[in-house]
């Protein structure tokens, strides 16, 4: 189980039910469930942790870091890698690209992060 702040309610989803609509495909981080993500120990993979602790570091000295767009041609590319599991040097990365990666990573969570009971 996952430690409060990310505890959910499971929902079974109906034998045949259409995937909602703008689903897109879900790779080894991006579209998982925040459940599936973690290990036994509710801790997030490495590449997460990584991806956070970078950007906690430069962030503060960025200028609207998740209001600004970065190249999406880069993001696609990186994200692919991300996805299929090769290790990519998040160091390398501009700080911009890593709020995007952080924010798509929360965007695509099947499940919402907070409940309504959390609310």
């Amino acid at each position: 189980m996952l430690p409060w702040p990310f505890a959910r309610p499971v929902i079974l989803a109906a034998a045949g039910a259409p995937e909602p609509s703008g689903s897109a495909v879900v790779g080894a981080l991006f579209g998982q469930p925040l459940a599936d993500l973690c290990n036994q120990d509710g801790m997030l993979p490495q590449t997460i942790q990584d991806l956070l602790a970078l950007l906690k570091e430069h962030s503060p000295s960025t200028e609207g870091i998740f209001r600004r767009a970065a190249s999406e041609s880069a993001c696609h590319e990186i994200r692919e890698a991300l996805d299929s599991g090769v290790l990519v040097q998040l160091e390398n990365q501009p700080v911009l690209l890593l709020a995007v990666f952080l924010k798509d990573l929360l965007r695509k969570i099947p499940s919402k992060l907070l409940s309504t009971q959390l609310y």
